[in-house]
């Protein structure tokens, strides 16, 4: 068995160097640093979650008597579809996975991904919402793929277009980072 290791007053101060060089390079590149709070309170997931939630959430009660809980962070890595390029009035199967960063145990509950067609790479863009996608329970530090067939609108004009998958749709859950929930491809409609 490895032990833990220990380091000496110069091994932190040369570890603090290393950080600082290294917040220093994303800072000149406009980078803001993100400190989320890891504790949140227990009573929003609950109201938004329900009792469920409580059982494969981590909660404790802080000295003032206020109930916590460690925050999940759902983010999608990849977003794939098949076929790469499509008619309207076909369908398109698009698949993608959901991330939860959360530490342990910053547990998801069930949730939601929406799925959209854009003529931009936001969703601001949005032209088609092609539904949701069914996301289920995901552990801390864990993940899972889903993929659902949509129907590309009979009628929508040909031209590039972007197919985004938003995670927590409709933000039903807190997370520290809401703006890294989404992830997209370029498909074109023929």
């Amino acid at each position: 068995m490895t032990a833990f290791p220990t380091y000496d007053d110069k091994r932190i101060a040369s570890l603090a160097k290393a950080e600082a060089a290294i917040l220093g390079v994303f800072g000149e590149g406009d980078y803001a640093r993100q400190e989320p709070a890891v504790l949140q309170p227990a009573e929003i997931f609950l109201d938004r979650s329900g009792e469920e939630i409580r059982r494969r959430t981590f909660t404790l009660t802080d000295p003032a008597g206020n109930e916590l809980c460690l925050r999940p962070d759902l983010t999608i890595p990849t977003v794939t579809f098949t076929p790469a390029a499509i008619t309207p009035g076909a369908n398109i199967t698009v698949t993608h996975v959901v991330k939860n960063l959360a530490l342990a145990p910053g547990n998801a509950p069930l949730s939601a991904s929406r799925l959209l067609l854009s003529t931009d790479q936001t969703v601001a863009g949005q032209v088609v919402d092609l539904g949701t996608a069914n996301v289920p329970a995901i552990t801390a530090g864990g993940m899972t793929t889903v993929t659902r067939s949509a129907t590309v609108p009979p009628g929508l004009a040909p031209g590039l277009y972007y197919v985004l998958a938003r995670a927590d749709d409709p933000d039903a859950i807190v997370e520290p980072n809401s703006s890294s929930r989404a992830r997209l491809g370029s498909t074109w409609i023929q």
